[in-house]
């Protein structure tokens, strides 16, 4: 039995399982943007930051601010559009944080 085959084959069927939960498209980018966790009050800390990249319903976001999974965030683009979204996952990335945030929310 070849042992190999088997596990090229799992890791095939987990790229196609990652590459379906991930319905959108990407787009890379470095946008410097600020955002706070909700809910907003005079305690909440404004948090410079960039978007690494973004779908329609989602974004990648790197700051030095370790986002907790299941927090909201509203994030303040530099055109003045904010964003309120749920933090699905957060890895460290050299001494940042990457977070990705699927979007709930856009006002002007």
């Amino acid at each position: 039995m070849d042992v190999s085959a088997g596990i090229e084959f799992e890791v095939s069927a987990r790229r196609e399982e990652v590459h379906e939960r991930r319905s959108e498209s990407r787009e890379s980018t470095r946008q410097p943007v600020t955002l706070r966790l909700l809910p907003l009050d005079e305690d909440s800390i404004r948090v410079p930051a960039y978007v690494m990249d973004i779908s329609p319903g989602g974004l990648g976001i790197q700051s030095p601010l370790k986002l907790p999974q299941g927090a909201y965030v509203r994030v303040r683009l530099q055109t003045g559009v904010y964003l309120v979204g749920e933090v699905r996952h957060t890895s460290r990335l050299d001494d940042q944080y990457y977070s990705g945030v699927q979007i709930q929310n856009i006002t002007a």
